[in-house]
C-alpha cells in the first residue's frame, strides 16, 4: 500500500528545545523525498511551522488545517503553495 499523505500535529509553541524543532523540520522533508503530502494544523510557529517548512522547502506539498477565526489572527503558516481547509 502506497502512502499519498501523512497528518502531523505537534506543538505550535516557540519554547520548544532545538533539537526538537530540527527533528520536525527533518520529518517534513523525508516526506517530501518521498513525494509524501503533509497536512498539519499550519500553525505558524514552532513545530508545526517547522515540519511544513521542512516539507516545503524541500519541494513538498502541503495542507494546512485550520480554524477560519485563527487565520483572522495571523496565526497561520502563510507560503504561496500551501493549502487550507477551514
Amino acid at each position: 500500500m502506497e502512502i499519498k499523505s501523512i497528518c502531523v500535529y505537534c506543538a505550535s509553541s516557540s519554547k520548544i528545545a532545538q533539537e526538537y524543532n530540527d527533528a520536525a523540520y527533518e520529518l517534513g522533508a523525508l516526506l517530501a523525498s518521498r513525494g509524501i503530502t503533509l497536512v498539519t494544523g499550519a500553525g505558524s510557529l514552532g513545530l508545526m511551522r517547522q515540519v511544513e517548512d521542512g516539507a516545503l522547502d524541500n519541494g513538498g506539498k502541503a495542507v494546512g488545517v485550520i480554524p477560519r477565526f485563527m487565520v483572522e489572527q495571523n496565526w497561520h503558516h502563510r507560503p504561496e503553495n500551501t493549502s487550507y481547509g477551514y
